[in-house]
């Protein structure tokens, strides 16, 4: 079980590295263009935001080391866990245009906890598609009383016949490390 916390606890740094990549250029970007010309105050503003995303993602690395059992985590409503993971994805990506909605459903939404991987492994998927498809990503949420679905749709020239052709195969990580 330990073994599983600490894989867990790396697979998030890991993924929090490459989340952190974004807004962290994105300020390169915009102090060396202020450093180069006088800036009316947008793009101190989104700098500041840029720098907040880091934040936030740095403590919830903090909380997720800190907690290691899912007692730890509260559980929240659908509407609340994806609309603030939504938010703080569009943080991450200001200049991309994204249509997010959810399914019509005669089921109520359910409440449930969710462990800090599974965000983190949902906003790599929306930072992939944003990099297929920097003008639009489609999001759409939908739930069943036993499932919950993200269907995530970019506009990206998708995979080579090569690479297609490709078995796939499953990494095993029991025993790795």
């Amino acid at each position: 079980m330990q073994d599983e916390q600490l894989l867990a606890i790396g697979t998030l740094a890991a993924g929090t590295a490459h989340e952190l990549g974004t807004p962290l250029n994105t300020m390169k970007l915009l102090v060396d263009e202020l450093l180069l010309q006088q800036s009316d105050g947008n793009d101190l503003k989104l700098l500041k935001q840029q720098i907040d995303q880091c934040r936030i993602t740095l403590k919830q690395l903090q909380i997720t080391a800190n907690g290691s059992s899912s007692e730890t985590y509260s559980s929240q409503p659908l509407f609340v866990y994806f609309n603030q993971l939504l938010e703080r994805w569009q943080l991450m990506r200001p200049e991309l245009n994204t249509s997010i909605s959810y399914a019509d459903s005669s089921i109520p939404a359910p409440e449930l906890k969710f462990h800090p991987i599974i965000a983190q492994s949902i906003l790599n998927l929306l930072n992939n598609a944003a990099d297929a498809s920097p003008e639009l990503v489609d999001v759409n949420i939908s739930w069943t009383k036993t499932e919950i679905a993200i269907h995530i749709k970019d506009r990206g020239k998708g995979f080579d016949k090569a690479t297609i052709g490709r078995p796939f195969y499953p990494i095993n990580l029991k025993g790795w490390g």
